[in-house]
């Protein structure tokens, strides 16, 4: 029997901290696993990203056989990024945001009219 490697997924100690990425892509398998987690779909992930179907999914097993140690690193980074002001909340609001196919720039101007989000969505769209 041959064991075949996930040919997606490479790890250099001088490139990403160590830790595993798409290969021709430097998308960490922690970020894609932490976007997953969050809701996004593979579908999200390969528009976001510009990646096939192929490189989500070899990074989402990467990540299922990985899934403690990963997980880990998730939450320090979580820890991390609360630290400085972007919340997971943030993160979900753009999550639907791009759900609803609105503009990746609507969060901003409508968090920067101080309307909520239906008044200001009027207001952005005018």
């Amino acid at each position: 029997m041959i064991t075949l490697a996930i040919e997606h997924i490479v790890s250099d100690p001088d490139k990403r901290g160590g830790k595993p990425y798409i290969a021709g892509k430097g998308v960490t398998v922690q970020y894609i696993a932490a976007l997953h987690n969050l809701g996004w779909t593979v579908q999200d992930l390969i528009e976001e990203f510009e990646l096939t179907a192929g490189q989500v999914y070899a990074a989402l097993s990467y990540y299922a056989d990985h899934q403690e140690e990963i997980d880990r690193a998730i939450g320090d980074t979580e820890d991390k990024v609360q630290g400085i002001g972007t919340s997971i909340e943030a993160w979900q609001r753009r999550i639907e945001a791009r759900k609803a196919n609105q503009p990746p720039w609507f969060e901003k101007e409508t968090a920067a009219s101080g309307l909520p989000d239906a008044a200001a969505s009027k207001l952005v769209a005018a």
